[in-house]
């Protein structure tokens, strides 16, 4: 039959998406697809062996039991709402049901959604609270507790500002509906909610955005700062402070210069900043390639089997990586086609780099795994003590932690960079110059980085 015409607010599958309408969705969906990718993360590490309880500090699963039916059934259960949610919502838009008032019920679909969701999230409570104090451990840094599950969880986060500027930006916009409906007027409610006014909003589009887009690089980039301060090791900390830096810098030019995205500057550091990224992501975080005598090869100890699972997730980290850069750039554009291609595409954007991040953590907790035991372990393995678990310790030096092999001291490890060379230990210095030293380098990036958004 013919569409609807009785109500001027209806959608057609013909009419573009409206910006608000989607990141309603994208927010949440993407958020539900965290939580399946996590169980699936469980699964393919116990599937090998690899100890990620005592590595993220979880608790133990008891005998016999798996936790991963635990994490998909709920996923299960709000990927249900969710789809329940979308399609009635979008149905009610288009006028199949609700057409005296589609607009203004059609909203009630995603609100009971986001209000359940974030029911979920915190209840119960005593198996929530992991969560939350990891995030808390995480933006505390440089203070805070900086180990092996605090990065971790570090790294998730700057897989999500996305998904968490969608989340923000449906508490504004459904704020904003709330408010109307209390002054109990329908047309009221059907204009807050038919228009956009949170994208608009200068509050939202120059202080939020960029601050959630940015800060969970600052934080790794100051937990890697405070791990060099702990470990008195300036390389690989440092080494992998800079990735974020470089990140960080790319992220805010093209959020403050939305017109100079065809520069040829910021393309080289578009690039720059993502092949530095994956080429820490195979030579440290995996430690998958390594270099010796001028060949190079994969490393001989391998969990997963097959070197073509390797090859693979190399292959498709390499490609979202570059995806993922372009999920810290805003919405829109100057033309209208290019707003409506960007509008439809930050939904998979963001998606694809919680897939990224989930088979990223395939190999980063085997590397771990791999440091801390050497193998695998089974069902009788007693395991070892959570308190002599460290992050990896990479680069030149000598092996074991003391001073001297049969009585010579060896020669301190550094970092030659052709011009220079730079001691990577810094244990001959007092506390007092590490920790000058380290502040100075912050402050150093703090600058370039309000030089980027402001004055370049």
């Amino acid at each position: 039959h013919p569409p609807p015409t009785t109500h001027p607010r209806t959608y057609h599958l013909d009419q573009p998406p409206r910006v608000h309408n989607l990141n309603l969705s994208s927010g949440l969906g993407n958020l539900i697809l965290l939580l399946w990718c996590w169980g699936i993360n469980m699964m393919v590490w116990r599937s090998v062996g690899i100890d990620y309880e005592r590595f993220l500090n979880l608790t133990p699963a008891q005998a016999g039991s798996d936790p991963c039916y635990a994490i998909w059934s709920e996923a299960n259960d709000l990927s249900i709402a969710f789809l329940l949610s979308f399609i009635c919502f979008w149905k009610a838009l288009r006028g199949v049901f609700l057409q005296q008032y589609a607009t203004e019920l059609a909203h009630l679909f995603p609100f009971s959604l986001f209000v359940y969701v974030m029911y979920r999230a915190v209840t119960p409570w005593s198996e929530r609270k992991l969560l939350y104090s990891s995030i808390r451990d995480v933006m505390q840094a440089p203070w805070g507790t900086t180990k092996f599950k605090e990065g971790y969880v570090g790294d998730i986060l700057t897989s999500t500002p996305r998904v968490l500027i969608d989340l923000i930006f449906s508490v504004g916009y459904f704020a904003g509906g709330v408010k109307a409906w209390s002054r109990h007027s329908f047309h009221a409610t059907a204009l807050a909610l038919d228009k956009d006014t949170v994208q608009t909003n200068i509050f939202f589009a120059e202080l939020i955005v960029p601050a959630v887009t940015i800060l969970p690089l600052w934080w790794r980039f100051l937990q890697n700062l405070q791990r060099s301060y702990d470990t008195r090791e300036r390389w690989p900390h440092l080494g992998n402070a800079m990735k974020y830096v470089t990140a960080q810098t790319v992220g805010l030019y093209g959020l403050y210069h939305p017109d100079a995205r065809q520069n040829p500057l910021w393309i080289f550091g578009f690039v720059f900043a993502t092949m530095y990224q994956f080429t820490w992501d195979i030579f440290m975080d995996w430690d998958m390639v390594r270099i010796k005598g001028g060949t190079v090869k994969m490393r001989e100890t391998l969990l997963y089997k097959s070197p073509t699972f390797y090859i693979c997730i190399a292959c498709i980290n390499l490609v979202l990586r570059f995806f993922w850069t372009l999920t810290l750039l805003p919405e829109g554009g100057a033309e209208a086609w290019q707003q409506n291609i960007q509008v439809r595409l930050s939904p998979i954007l963001a998606g694809a780099e919680i897939c990224r991040r989930c088979m990223w953590g395939f190999l980063r907790l085997e590397n771990e795994h791999l440091h801390v035991y050497g193998t695998a372990i089974d069902e009788t393995f007693d395991g070892m003590e959570t308190s002599k678990m460290q992050p990896m310790k990479m680069g030149g030096g000598g092996g074991g932690s003391g001073g001297s092999s049969g009585g010579r001291e060896q020669e301190p490890a550094c970092l030659d960079l052709g011009f220079i060379r730079i001691q990577s230990s810094t244990k001959h210095l007092s506390n007092q110059e590490v920790l000058n030293e380290l502040t100075a380098l912050a402050v150093f990036v703090a600058g370039v980085a309000l030089l980027t958004m402001f004055i370049i």
